[in-house]
């Protein structure tokens, strides 16, 4: 608790279900006021978020599919969880559990499973993630100035595909077959494809503007300096001066959120050196 960006993605909802779990079998005592039972309280803040609705592939917290554990599948809109690769949120432990405690040896989920499963028994917690991968490492390499003509040729292919799956509507998701689109893999890939003349629309960044900061995804409980760093980048890219309102909000917001007027702690990343350099 002293330390949340040291958990695990979605740990606040999966956690909370084992405990309980494990408290119903007797394996540990009622945690009560504890860091595990705390836990719990994170759990109804997200879950607040969803009242009324079902969790669904349209929702983030598809990819914790699991933390419904076995008394809580009426939480799933089972008919529209899965992908169109048969997983649940390209999640592979979200999707054992579908397939062991929700529709029980689904074939599609099975089918997918058994090709992101190493013959060791090993997974990713995440998989596939094509436009991230491709899109990250560019804009990487994007961040060195002189790269010759026959290496940018090398680079076509990649942008290509990046070009291809960008939506003009609402940006891109981690893959071209995951139903979200993101705030954080949206910028980057603009800006990617921006850096290298392919000239994307800059309406789907926009798209996920709030009235203070820019959004990673929809219901999120935590805010994350990073993806701001990267608006305030690609904001400037597309011709937002420093005293556009755009700007000066993402300005304000990175000020507000500074600790010790020196760095910034993100969710998706546990150094605080993962802001720093960009800052």
């Amino acid at each position: 608790m002293s330390d949340p960006n040291g958990a695990t993605v979605g740990f606040e909802m999966i956690v909370p279900t084992l405990v309980a779990e494990a408290e119903q079998l007797g394996i540990i005592k009622r945690q009560g006021e504890s860091i595990l039972g705390k836990l719990g309280n994170m759990r109804k803040l997200k879950l607040q978020k969803m009242k009324g609705y079902k969790i669904n592939r349209n929702v983030t917290m598809a990819f914790s599919a699991e933390m419904a554990g076995m008394d809580g599948r009426d939480m799933l809109e089972v008919e529209n969880l899965l992908e169109s690769n048969g997983s649940v949120a390209h999640s592979p432990s979200a999707s054992a559990y579908f397939a062991l405690c929700v529709n029980e040896g689904d074939v599609s989920t099975l089918q997918y499973l058994h090709a992101v499963v190493a013959r060791d028994g090993g997974a990713p917690n995440l998989m596939p993630f094509d436009i991230y991968e491709k899109a990250w490492v560019l804009w990487n390499l994007s961040l060195y100035p002189n790269w010759d003509k026959e290496t940018t040729t090398l680079f076509v292919p990649y942008l290509d595909y990046i070009k291809s799956a960008w939506n003009a509507g609402k940006g891109v998701g981690f893959s071209v077959n995951y139903t979200l689109p993101d705030g954080d893999d949206t910028i980057i890939a603009y800006d990617v494809l921006h850096h290298f003349g392919y000239k994307p629309i800059f309406e789907p960044v926009l798209s996920f503007e709030e009235k203070d900061h820019f959004r990673c995804y929809d219901l999120e409980v935590g805010l994350s300096p990073s993806v701001n760093i990267h608006a305030l980048m690609a904001l400037h890219h597309a011709g937002y001066k420093v005293n556009h309102p755009k700007t000066q909000m993402v300005l304000m917001f990175l000020e507000a959120s500074k600790i010790s007027d020196s760095y910034w702690i993100d969710k998706w990343h546990s150094s605080p050196y993962y802001t720093r350099p960009f800052a």
